[in-house]
């Protein structure tokens, strides 16, 4: 009897990995979508450095995306910046709904970075993103 609660409690605990593996790499390809789109719609705008860019700038980018990983890019323009795991995603210092100088990275927000820590191990998942 207690072999069975502990596999299944084992085998509840992969699946949760998993689960949050799989919200991690959603949020990695979100990183990515939002940064390709911001740079694109810099290219077409002809946009400064300086000039500020908000996430409904960037939503018609988004969902024009023709990537493998374009039914999360479309589900984040949905979500009006709020990345897979419910927070909102960060251009510079700001939420990417109030927006910030196109130059300013995008970076993956504090709160989703360590609710996914036990599957990411830290900055070393989110490359440029963290």
């Amino acid at each position: 009897m207690i072999l069975i609660i502990v596999a299944g409690f084992w085998i509840r605990q992969g699946e949760d990995r998993r689960t949050m593996l799989n919200v991690a790499s959603r949020v990695g390809f979100e990183l990515k979508g939002l940064d390709k789109a911001k740079r694109q719609f810099a290219q077409d705008k002809n946009r400064r450095p300086t000039d500020l860019v908000r996430f409904s700038d960037l939503v018609p980018y988004l969902e024009n995306d023709q990537s493998g990983a374009s039914i999360t890019i479309h589900a984040l323009a949905k979500r009006n910046g709020l990345d897979e795991a419910g927070n909102p995603i960060l251009i510079g210092t700001n939420e990417m709904a109030v927006g910030g100088p196109i130059s300013d990275p995008i970076h993956v927000n504090p709160k989703t970075k360590e609710m996914l820590t036990p599957v990411t191990h830290g900055d070393m998942f989110w490359g440029d993103y963290r």
